[in-house]
């Protein structure tokens, strides 16, 4: 029974070290990560990636050049717009013009709606272009009545 109790401690040289898998994971993978890291590194300094960097800044500034384009469409979708509502006309292309934008609708309806007012105020009688040469003749008129009549 004493043989049974005793307790028998392991030769240390004899024994294997327990082998942590975990760790030796993560070892591999960092080392992996810091090779991939210095791939990239060295491939971004190369001469052969300022060509995929020169087609990006050249992809880019195409964009700006459409955003550009764009906006100088839009204004002068607006000018036209604007002169079409001083005539009183509207064609069918300003109309799908208007619809898309209502910022561009809210300023024809306000032009439209200023022109109307003006109109309103306006003589019917008598063209623009007449009343200023009439009131100039009747000044120039009086002072002759009055000279002839004297």
């Amino acid at each position: 029974m004493a043989e049974e109790l005793s307790f028998t401690t392991p030769d240390p040289a004899s024994e294997d070290i327990p082998f942590n898998e975990t760790f030796f994971g993560y070892s591999v993978l960092a080392l992996v990560a810091m090779l991939l890291f210095t791939c990239a590194l060295a491939v971004c300094c190369s001469p052969k990636c300022q060509c995929v960097r020169d087609q990006l800044s050249d992809w880019m500034r195409g964009r700006a050049q459409y955003r550009f384009r764009r906006r100088l469409e839009r204004a002068t979708e607006r000018r036209l717009l604007l002169a079409e509502a001083n005539t009183g006309t509207i064609q069918a292309s300003v109309a799908n013009v208007i619809d898309e934008d209502p910022a561009l609708a809210y300023e024809y309806r306000r032009k439209r709606e200023r022109i109307k007012r003006l109109e309103k105020q306006k003589p019917k009688d008598k063209p623009p272009a007449l009343l200023g040469r009439d009131q100039d003749d009747e000044r120039i008129e009086r002072p002759l009545r009055r000279f002839s009549a004297s």
